[in-house]
C-alpha cells in the first residue's frame, strides 16, 4: 500500500488496507509476492476514477491466506476475464484504451501465484473488479 499510495493520491483515489493481523505463515518468494501485490494494486488504482476506492484485505482459514484487492473502478465483464489473464491480452474498451500497458501484468501475476501452488481469480459477483489471491499454508 505504501508503494502505491503516491499514485493513488495523484489520481484522487482512496487506497486502504484492512485485516492482515495475526496471519499464519506461508512460504513465498517475498520479491515475487511484492511484485504481484504491487501489480494488482497499481491496476486497481489505474482503472479507478478520482473519488473511487481501492481496498486490499487479507484473511486466512484452514487452507491458506487470501488477499483481496477490490476497487470501485471500471469493472470487468465475466467474458473478458480469460483475455485479461492471457499474455498481451487487453480488454478492448474505450476507457481501457486510455491507459498504457503491455497486457502482461495479470498473466505474470497469475504465473507467480501458480508457482506458489496458489490461485488468482476474479470474483465477478459484483459489478466492480475484485481480485482474489489464495496462497496455501506452509507445510509442517
Amino acid at each position: 500500500v505504501r508503494l502505491v499510495s503516491p499514485r493513488a493520491q495523484e489520481g484522487g483515489v482512496i487506497l486502504a488496507a484492512a485485516g492482515g493481523s495475526d496471519l499464519p505463515l506461508i512460504h513465498v518468494d517475498e520479491r515475487r509476492m511484492k511484485q504481484l501485490l504491487i501489480n494488482l494494486l497499481s491496476n486497481a488504482v489505474k482503472f479507478t476514477q478520482a473519488g473511487g476506492r481501492v481496498i486490499v484485505a487479507a484473511d486466512a482459514d484452514e487452507s491458506g491466506v487470501r488477499f483481496i484487492v477490490r476497487d470501485t473502478g471500471i469493472g470487468m465483464r465475466p467474458e473478458d476475464i480469460p483475455k485479461a489473464l492471457s499474455p498481451f491480452g487487453q480488454i478492448d474498451s474505450a476507457l481501457a484504451r486510455q491507459y498504457a500497458g503491455t497486457g502482461l501484468g495479470l498473466p505474470i501475476s497469475k504465473g507467480i501465484v501458480e508457482a506458489h501452488r496458489g490461485r488468482l481469480y476474479l470474483d465477478t459477483s459484483s459489478q466492480k473488479t475484485c481480485f482474489v489471491l489464495e496462497i496455501p499454508l506452509a507445510e509442517s
